[in-house]
């Protein structure tokens, strides 16, 4: 009866040990994920504030323009009433006239170009910001898996981590230490190369599901899959 009691004992204590590891692994995965999100939230507000400046720069170089059209237009107006007091309706006062309208249909000509390259020049502006900011920020993810030897008298314990590891890039360097997020852990008989391929696959599946998780909301080139990492220790 005290052995039943005591191996329900220890039972009842692994199943709290493995509930509480489950719910740590979830609530930093969970915090992780906050943070990456709060991370791509500030690069889009930043973003917004460029896109804004450049609105407003391109608003001023578009009324900036039509002032000087309304004052050419006003100085060419001048002109011809001074030419038509003076001359009276004569052969002169036409040729002027039709050099007027040239004149104006040239003018509203060269402000129509000069606003469409200021908007050409803004959008790529614009673009060039956005593909700078995507490219200077990126996320690491790689499938990781650990195997721990324990040697024993008779023979030899075996237990293995999968999971996945991520870390920050910055301008595709990386930045800060990685976090290793372990996903399942088991006891195993022996180690072969089968058996580590198993493994990899594995992690390989938990590095995929997290990628789906960081792209929420994020450009695709700012996700980098790397290769697997495969450690094997003595404990």
């Amino acid at each position: 009866m005290e052995s039943i009691a005591t191996l329900t004992g220890m039972s009842v204590g692994s199943a709290v040990l493995v509930a509480t590891i489950v719910s740590l692994i979830h609530i930093k995965k969970t915090r992780a994920t906050a943070m990456r999100i709060a991370a791509l939230e500030a690069d889009a507000n930043e973003h917004q504030k460029q896109l804004h400046k450049l609105e407003a720069a391109h608003l001023k170089a578009k009324n900036d323009l039509e002032l000087e059209h309304h004052s050419f237009a006003k100085r060419a107006r001048e002109e011809h009433y001074n030419e038509g007091f003076q001359h009276g309706v004569t052969s002169s006062q036409k040729d002027h006239l039709i050099e007027i309208t040239n004149l104006r249909a040239a003018h509203r000509e060269e402000l129509a170009q000069r606003e469409a390259e200021a908007e050409k020049r803004g959008r790529a502006i614009a673009k060039l910001e956005h593909e700078a900011q995507v490219k200077a920020f990126g996320v690491e993810i790689r499938p990781y898996v650990k195997i721990e030897k324990d040697i024993g008298v008779i023979w030899d314990n075996h237990k293995s981590h999968t999971g996945y590891q991520y870390q920050l890039l910055v301008n595709g360097i990386p930045a800060f230490q990685p976090h290793i997020v372990v996903e399942h852990s088991e006891e195993i008989k022996q180690v072969d190369k089968e058996m580590v391929a198993e493994l990899v696959k594995l992690a390989q599946k938990g590095a995929e599901t997290a990628a789906k998780v960081y792209l929420r909301g994020a450009s695709p080139g700012a996700l980098i899959i790397g290769p697997e990492i495969v450690q094997q220790v003595k404990v």
